[in-house]
């Protein structure tokens, strides 16, 4: 409660009077406050064991603002303020706006698992990379284009798109009419195009939702949980063990990982653990990692359609 109220004076100030420099240190590191929820939230929440890991994750419920801005590195106010200052000298179109929308989502947002941009000021769809080398990679282009196709009501106005490149101080963007062009050798028209998004969203859509699993039960089906190569931490499956996830839209690149999602290297030459089909989860060795366990169910051994 304390973190929401610091943010929400530092919005009215912002919005009233503008922020000095120690002000924008402040915002920086109560937003790397909320990065940390962010990551937590990422990695699966209480889901995934890992979690618990986190320094952010250890604190007792209802922590005073204090201890959590303590866990925020300093360096991480200064990196920003400097951020913050080279965009307000290179890009002052991104730091006083006419009009401003913040993490923007679109009409086929659902059908993208959420996808959602960074901004959109003034008709520009912008997306700012913080990374060392500003190049506009065929990555970007796709992201950006997924976006605009998925505003398929039009609802933000997008005349414009473009990436700001935090590190440089580079901004660069494009007409509607010339991005389209440039990507297909030829000339494009944005209602047409976004017609025909919607439609292999709607067709792919069904496929992607997957069904609400069991609650977490016994092992309804023979599996093998493996050590970390460590030798310190949770067995896991691996993620060829699990068709949902082998065989799903976003496969791992390495099928002997562990198929929660943890970065541990498993040890495939040990013996590994196989707890009996009919076990109740809860009774299996507690070295067995608990979300992995959730695999061991019917549900997770088909292919999704």
């Amino acid at each position: 409660m304390q973190l929401v109220t610091a943010l929400d004076a530092l919005h009215h100030q912002l919005l009233t009077r503008g922020l000095d420099v120690d002000q924008e240190r402040e915002l920086a590191r109560l937003c790397g406050v909320l990065a940390l929820y962010e990551q937590a939230y990422r990695m699966g929440g209480i889901l995934n064991p890992k979690v618990g890991d986190l320094p952010i994750w250890q604190l007792p419920p209802g922590a005073p603002l204090p201890e959590l801005l303590a866990l925020i590195d300093g360096r991480l106010a200064d990196d920003v303020s400097a951020l913050i200052a080279l965009a307000r000298d290179r890009a002052p179109a991104l730091v006083r706006p006419t009009s401003f929308t913040g993490n923007p989502s679109f009409a086929r947002s659902r059908d993208l698992r959420g996808a959602d941009g960074d901004l959109v000021t003034d008709g520009t769809l912008i997306e700012v990379k913080c990374v060392q080398t500003a190049a506009l990679g065929r990555r970007y282009g796709w992201q950006v284009l997924g976006y605009l196709l998925a505003d398929t009501d039009d609802r933000h106005a997008i005349t414009a798109v473009g990436w700001y490149f935090a590190r440089q101080g580079y901004l660069w963007s494009f007409s509607v009419e010339e991005f389209l062009t440039r990507l297909a050798g030829r000339p494009v028209n944005i209602e047409e195009a976004r017609a025909e998004f919607a439609q292999v969203c709607a067709a792919v859509a069904p496929r992607r939702r997957a069904p609400t699993p069991p609650e977490p039960g016994s092992v309804q089906r023979a599996v093998q949980l493996h050590p970390p190569a460590s030798g310190r931490g949770k067995w896991h499956m691996t993620a060829e063990d699990v068709p949902w996830i082998a065989h799903g839209t976003y496969p791992p690149d390495d099928l002997s990982s562990p198929a929660c999602g943890t970065s541990a290297t498993l040890n495939l030459d040990a013996e590994p653990l196989s707890p009996p089909v009919g076990t109740s989860q809860a009774d299996v060795a507690p070295q067995a990692c608990r979300r992995c366990l959730l695999y061991s169910e019917e549900f997770y051994a088909n292919r999704p359609d």
